[in-house]
């Protein structure tokens, strides 16, 4: 099983992304690492993010190579008027 590092400022930043992104899928994704932090195991992390395990498989994955910003790429999320 993968260690995952989660330093305290990316874990704030996470939390305060649960609620507060404006996009969902963000939102879900940091909902899936704030579980992985303590060490949860992926079935009980689908479960309490009411994701499948692959899902969750896919955010670990785009959290190992790119960290928060790389479950969270900013651009791919903004509506054509937030680029105006």
């Amino acid at each position: 099983m993968r260690r995952f590092d989660f330093p305290d400022d990316v874990l704030q930043e996470i939390q305060r992304d649960r609620f507060m992104h404006p996009a969902l899928l963000v939102r879900e994704r940091m909902e899936i690492l704030w579980h992985k932090a303590p060490g949860i195991r992926h079935g009980p992390i689908a479960e309490l993010s009411c994701a499948v395990r692959s899902t969750v498989q896919r955010t670990l994955d785009l959290y190992t190579a790119g960290g928060r910003d790389g479950c969270a790429p900013l651009s791919s999320y903004l509506s054509f008027s937030d680029n105006v």
